[in-house]
């Protein structure tokens, strides 16, 4: 179990005996994914996917995984259902919506205004809501590394009114617990960022809190890089299965090799930290290297 996990859950086990913190869980809302872009993305550009779509394991997409993550959220709460709002906008790729038969169904969502802001967007749409109900926002193009579930009770165990998730290594997580009357005092129109501009004018009357952790609890996917950093990771914290992978993975050492199915892929060829999209081809003899393969085309690799 790594450090980041013992410390989440141990801050888990103390709020889930707060009747405060569980009583205000019950009031979550949604799960807001913010899946907007405000340029084309080459990534996006060269495997012809939205990111979410992007596969994290055979079975899963990132957008699959955010639907199990928040069906366990679902579950510890208590609720017969709960709901993901997928914010894009219109530079955005639109991901497949995977079926939503289950407690936790999935809405895509167009942002109602252009050039918002995140702060923005959140105001927007959280409307509807009262002012003591509660989102949870998360940029929607990552890989959790640790269950929602503990990251969620952590950062409601802080009282706060927002709170977010700081990774000591660098930068905020994109996770943020957020009671809807907080984005009231955001402008109605123009550009307001979440976090350069609408937390300051938050924390003048409200309380903002910041939880630390040692260790990452999610890793962004934004490029090939951060995609195939976030598959390692993803594969170095949970394993194969059911058996974790405890010993760290050096550099040079494939941390995977993720085929999709439909494939064709030589058994002499080699696939380090790489991934084969539904459709691609890899040749005899061939080594992919830190690539995705895209379906359509012979050895088309997205070298980004």
């Amino acid at each position: 179990m790594s450090t980041l996990q013992r410390q989440i859950e141990t801050e888990a086990l103390v709020a889930g005996d707060d009747p405060v913190v569980m009583s205000s869980l019950e009031r979550l809302k949604s799960v807001v994914l913010l899946g907007g872009s405000i340029r084309a993305n080459s990534l996006v550009s060269a495997v012809g996917l939205s990111l979410l779509d992007l596969p994290v394991d055979v079975e899963q997409s990132i957008l699959d995984r955010w639907q199990d993550e928040v069906e366990a959220l679902r579950i510890a709460v208590g609720f017969d259902r709960l709901e993901i709002r997928l914010m894009i906008n219109k530079a955005a790729a639109v991901p497949r919506a995977p079926g939503n038969g289950r407690p936790v169904a999935i809405r895509i969502e167009h942002e109602p205004h252009e050039y918002r802001g995140t702060g923005g967007l959140l105001r927007d749409v959280t409307e509807d809501y009262g002012d003591d109900d509660w989102i949870l926002a998360a940029s929607a193009a990552q890989v959790l590394l640790e269950p929602l579930p503990a990251l969620v009770t952590a950062l409601m165990a802080t009282g706060a009114d927002v709170a977010l998730v700081s990774h000591r290594t660098g930068g905020a997580s994109g996770l943020m617990l957020i009671r809807c009357g907080c984005l009231r005092s955001i402008s109605r129109i123009g550009f307001v960022d979440m976090k350069e501009q609408a937390l300051p004018l938050i924390a003048r009357e409200q309380a903002v809190r910041v939880v630390h952790f040692d260790e990452p609890s999610g890793v962004p996917v934004g490029t090939l890089a951060e995609y195939i950093c976030a598959l390692r990771a993803d594969r170095l914290r949970h394993g194969r299965g059911d058996r974790p992978v405890m010993r760290p993975v050096e550099e040079w050492q494939a941390g995977f090799a993720l085929v999709e199915d439909t494939t064709s892929v030589d058994s002499t060829a080699r696939i380090h930290d790489s991934v084969v999209l539904c459709g691609g081809r890899v040749h005899k003899g061939a080594v992919i290297v830190r690539s995705v393969v895209r379906g359509g085309g012979l050895n088309t690799r997205s070298r980004l």
